[in-house]
């Protein structure tokens, strides 16, 4: 494998594996949301009971 090619396969690798910490950043976030919606779900219920 000549040079260029090797460094085009380091840059296609590099940014595979960025694709991968994205996705891993993404999904933490969406994580972190869908924990929040549902403690405000948990809020919301005990507040109507307590209107109740």
């Amino acid at each position: 494998m000549d040079k260029d090619s090797q460094e085009q396969l380091s840059n296609i690798l590099d940014l595979l594996y960025n694709i991968d910490d994205n996705q891993v950043l993404i999904y933490r976030k969406l994580q972190s949301i869908h924990d929040d919606i549902e403690a405000i779900k948990k809020y919301l219920q005990l507040s109507e009971t307590h209107e109740e």
